[in-house]
């Protein structure tokens, strides 16, 4: 049976999400598609699946992501549903551990993706509220959409500094370990 659930999460809370979905699919759950926001799951055996969630370099229609997801697909990796840049994958647990990124350098660049991604938002955010509240003070008009765009483009700014500590403690992780 088939059923939908709705639930928030952000793209720098991608390891949170991933274990919501892991643990539903523990209870017998699978992800079936995705869309903003909005999760489809249908019921099977408990602990089939393992999730791990991926942001590409590029949209998963460009050439580049086909090749890598049917690469994936090779190796026992299904591509269940995507949203923008963020792919959703799973695998059964039976085939083992189910890791994308076995080394550092793997996860930073990871993390990294969603920098930049995240980065493109904050700037667009900025582009369309700065100029607008400019005009607001200036008492030509006001409209509270632009207050929201900067707010998210704040959030967005501190879940990137999240990101960038997380690099860093890699990274020097890495040094530690060389």
């Amino acid at each position: 049976m088939k059923h939908i659930e709705y639930k928030i999460f952000t793209i720098f809370s991608f390891e949170e999400e991933e274990k919501w979905l892991n643990e539903k699919a523990a209870n017998g759950e699978y992800l079936t598609d995705v869309a903003l926001c909005r999760y489809v799951f249908e019921d099977g055996e408990p602990g089939k699946y393992k999730y791990r969630l991926e942001m590409l370099d590029e949209f998963p229609s460009h050439y580049k992501s086909t090749e890598y997801l049917k690469f994936l697909e090779e190796t026992g990796i299904e591509h269940v549903s995507s949203v923008l840049k963020w792919v959703y994958l799973r695998k059964k647990a039976s085939d083992g551990p189910f890791d994308l990124y076995s080394d550092i350098d793997s996860k930073v660049k990871h993390y990294k993706r969603i920098i930049n991604f995240a980065s493109i938002l904050i700037f667009l955010q900025l582009v369309v509220s700065v100029p607008n509240i400019i005009c607001s003070l200036m008492g030509n008009y006001f409209n509270n959409i632009y207050l929201l765009n900067l707010v998210i483009a704040i959030l967005f700014f501190i879940g990137n500094k999240s990101l960038k500590t997380k690099v860093d403690k890699l990274e020097s992780e890495k040094i530690y370990r060389e």
